[in-house]
C-alpha cells in the first residue's frame, strides 16, 4: 500500500477536482499541491476537494506541505491529530471549508490540552463558533473578525493574560463576535484588579458595560 508522498507530487494543476489520500500514507513532502509556479493571469487552478481517509497515520508531514491558493474544502478524518502534528492549512482565495470526519460543522472544538494551533483554521466559512480550551497559549489575534461565537473554558483573567497583543494592530471588518468565559456570555463586564489591562475585550459585540476597578492604572 501507499506509504509516502514525494514534494510536488500533485503539484501539475491538472489534478483540480478530487485528491484522496489513503489512510496507509504515513510522510508527506513539501508541496504535494503547488498552484502559485503554474498560475498564469486569469488562471482558476485548485483543488476542489482534498480528503485524507485516515490522517491519523500520518507521522511525518513537511511543515510546507501546501503552496498557494490551493484548496477549497479539506476533508480530515481527525482534527486531534492533524493539530498535534502542528501541520499547517491551505490558503484558498474565496470561500473554504473544512470537513471533520465526515461533516462539515458550523461548531470547531480545540481538545483539551491543546497548546497553540495555526489561526487560519477559524478562517473556514462554515466555522461559525469555536471553543477554545483553557490549556491555549498562543494569542488568537483576530478571530472575532471570522466567527460569530467564542467559547473560552478559562477565566477571564486567564483570557487577558492569552491576549496580550495590543488590539490596535488589528483591523475591524465585521460585526463583531460574542464571548463566553466558561459558557457564561460575557455582557457586564469588571475588569481583573490587573495593573495593566491590555485590549483584550476589543471586537466582542457582547459586551454592553464595563467596570474598572480602582486598581486598575493603565488600558490599551
Amino acid at each position: 500500500p501507499l506509504a509516502n508522498i514525494a514534494y510536488y507530487a500533485f503539484a501539475n494543476p491538472m489534478f483540480k477536482n478530487s485528491i484522496t489520500i489513503p489512510g496507509s500514507v504515513t510522510t508527506i513532502g513539501a508541496n504535494i499541491i503547488d498552484t502559485y509556479n503554474w498560475l498564469e493571469e486569469d488562471d482558476d487552478y485548485y483543488v476542489k476537494n482534498f480528503i485524507f481517509q485516515d490522517n491519523s497515520t500520518l507521522v511525518d508531514v513537511d511543515e510546507d506541505i501546501w503552496e498557494g491558493q490551493c484548496v477549497e474544502t479539506l476533508s480530515l478524518s481527525d482534527l486531534n491529530a492533524w493539530l498535534n502534528l502542528g501541520i499547517e492549512f491551505p490558503d484558498y482565495d474565496g470561500d473554504h471549508y473544512l470537513n471533520i470526519n465526515n461533516e462539515q460543522s458550523s461548531m470547531l472544538i480545540l481538545p483539551d490540552g491543546l497548546k497553540t494551533f495555526n489561526t487560519d483554521l477559524y478562517k473556514y466559512d462554515n466555522i461559525t463558533s469555536i471553543v477554545i480550551p483553557s490549556s491555549i497559549e498562543c494569542s488568537l489575534g483576530d478571530i472575532f473578525n471570522y466567527v460569530d461565537s467564542i467559547y473560552y473554558n478559562g477565566t477571564l483573567e486567564q483570557w487577558f493574560a492569552l491576549n496580550n497583543q495590543q488590539r490596535n494592530y488589528f483591523s475591524f471588518t465585521g460585526d463583531g463576535a460574542k464571548l463566553y468565559i466558561n459558557n457564561e456570555l460575557l455582557t457586564n463586564v469588571t475588569l481583573p484588579n490587573m495593573e495593566t489591562i491590555n485590549s483584550a475585550l476589543a471586537g466582542y459585540s457582547s459586551i454592553v458595560s464595563i467596570e474598572i476597578p480602582d486598581g486598575v492604572e493603565t488600558i490599551g
